[in-house]
């Protein structure tokens, strides 16, 4: 069984055709029989995405990673009963909201000065370029607290293999009430000289479902 999400049990539809419900401990795995290996490619990929998605609109759910294997229903249900309390403390932090994926940078003739002087050997310079891209990225987020503050529930930074210099990678747990001003202030934010901002979604919250099991590990 590939198990694409996890919601409460409630009297909804799983809202995709093809996804089989199991239900224990008052919530519900959305399930699809598959034959292993899986072949995970792109289209799949695709596909798994948009179902998932699909059933997002309609639920609060713990999205999970393509790959998700259970043997059979009863594997589903002992999960279920298992982690019953931590997956509905989770459904309770994620409840009415929905990810958006931020890439934030300064501008190349904005970004922060990082040559030593004269004297300033190899080594030296290097720290001081890195110490230079930590204060860059911490201002970033700085003013990026500031502009959404008000508008998100939880917020999640990193700096990924495909950040730039003098970048950051976030991600915003908003409330699906509040999604029209964040995209907003996204805009606004976007149209200032010193920065440049992309941005996606709404997401499936996998960032912090990610987060919640590493603070349970």
């Amino acid at each position: 069984m590939l198990v694409y999400a996890i919601s409460r049990d409630d009297a909804l539809a799983p809202a995709a055709s093809e996804l089989h419900e199991v239900c224990a401990a008052g919530l519900r795995a959305l399930v699809e029989p598959v034959d292993e290996p899986l072949s995970a490619d792109l289209e799949e990929l695709v596909h798994y995405e948009e179902t998932v998605e699909t059933v997002m609109r309609r639920h609060t759910i713990l999205p999970m990673r393509f790959g998700s294997i259970v043997d059979d229903e009863r594997e589903v249900r002992d999960l279920l009963k298992a982690r019953a309390r931590e997956f509905a403390s989770a459904l309770a932090q994620l409840d009415g909201a929905v990810e958006f994926g931020v890439q934030a940078s300064l501008k190349p003739d904005s970004g922060p000065a990082t040559a030593g002087g004269s004297a300033a050997g190899p080594g030296d310079s290097h720290m001081r370029a890195r110490l230079a891209e930590q204060h860059c990225r911490r201002d970033l987020q700085a003013w990026l607290d500031t502009a959404l503050d008000g508008v998100v529930r939880k917020r999640a930074y990193r700096v990924t293999a495909v950040c730039a210099l003098g970048s950051l990678s976030a991600a915003y747990l908003v409330d699906r009430a509040d999604e029209g001003e964040f995209l907003e202030r996204i805009e606004g934010l976007a149209a200032t000289a010193d920065h440049t901002l992309s941005w996606s979604g709404p997401w499936p919250p996998y960032t912090f479902v990610e987060e919640l099991e590493a603070s349970r590990r």
